[in-house]
């Protein structure tokens, strides 16, 4: 069995009145799946009360959801990903019952990760622009990796890959989305960063209500099966494309879930120097992370590695 040790760091910054991150790291039983561990990291924007209700509300709504899950189920990347539409649907449901009257001008983006134990099997989900990366030892990366975060130079002994894609309202697929429900995207002259309707700079979030008729969803993207290496130097002979045509391996060390207030300020090259300075602290990552990244925004990390080492 593969253990997980986990560390999870937040911090408001210096640029920022208040703390609109909220993260999570919870656990429960699935009578026919074992034990199933999520970890998430929720950036609000307009303010803290749709990350703060997501955060709670998620581990109620994955145990309900998940409840009837078996094997074989976690192990079809289609049933994981009508769960976790579903998931997402009703948590926004939930969120506009509430908070109806203010919706207009707060939501929350969420990236996070669901693992089983019993099958050693993990997946990336994620709405909006935090990310969640793979860690790997480098000297198991695909040679024929053309990945953008392959670094072919790269003397790091490990690596950080990204798995999810950033929804941004001028990718294809989005603004085609936008476009098509009568929706128009700013461009980066205009606004700084492309934003949906002049206003929103990411094209999937939950919460927003004003901008729902214009193509924005809360419907996530979900990225495996993946699994954890059961031994140190174990080797690593599968990959998989994702759909935006990255290469990653199936198998990791570990992952990291970052809110935008990291990664739009540090470089995947610089993580990953860090990580391969900072191993013997690794968990401490989390911590580590955020006081070497120059943030101007709230700024969360969740990093989980195996405990093998």
């Amino acid at each position: 069995m593969v253990r997980l040790r986990t560390s999870l760091h937040e911090d408001k910054t210096k640029w920022r009145q208040k703390m609109e991150d909220f993260s999570f790291v919870n656990t429960f039983m699935v009578p026919r799946l074992g034990t199933v561990s999520i970890y998430g990291v929720c950036d609000g924007h307009g303010g803290y009360e749709a990350s703060q209700f997501v955060s709670r509300e998620m581990l109620n709504i994955m145990e309900v959801g998940m409840s009837l899950m078996t094997i074989e189920m976690f192990s079809d990347k289609g049933m994981m990903q009508k769960i976790m539409t579903n998931c997402f649907a009703y948590l926004e449901n939930e969120l506009e019952n509430k908070y109806r009257e203010h919706l207009d001008n707060f939501g929350t983006t969420c990236a996070m990760v669901i693992y089983s134990e019993k099958t050693n099997m993990w997946y990336a989900v994620n709405c909006g622009d935090s990310s969640v990366f793979g860690i790997i030892e480098s000297n198991k990366d695909n040679k024929d990796n053309k990945d953008n975060n392959s670094n072919k130079d790269n003397n790091n002994e490990y690596r950080v890959l990204r798995i999810t894609k950033l929804h941004k309202p001028d990718e294809q697929n989005e603004f085609k989305r936008i476009t098509k429900a009568g929706g128009f995207v700013t461009s980066e002259s205009e606004t700084g960063v492309p934003r949906l309707q002049g206003n929103l700079a990411v094209s999937r979030s939950l919460g927003d209500y004003s901008l729902r008729k214009y193509g924005l969803t809360e419907k996530p993207e979900i990225y495996g099966p993946f699994s954890f290496a059961k031994a140190n130097n174990s080797s690593v002979n599968h990959f998989a494309r994702l759909n935006y045509n990255a290469v990653v391996p199936l198998e990791f060390i570990g992952f990291l879930i970052c809110s935008d207030g990291i990664t739009d300020f540090i470089e995947i090259k610089k993580m990953e120097q860090l990580l391969s300075k900072n191993f013997s602290k690794r968990y401490d990552f989390a911590r580590i992370l955020i006081e070497n990244t120059d943030s101007q925004d709230n700024a969360s990390v969740i990093c989980s590695l195996c405990e093998f080492f």
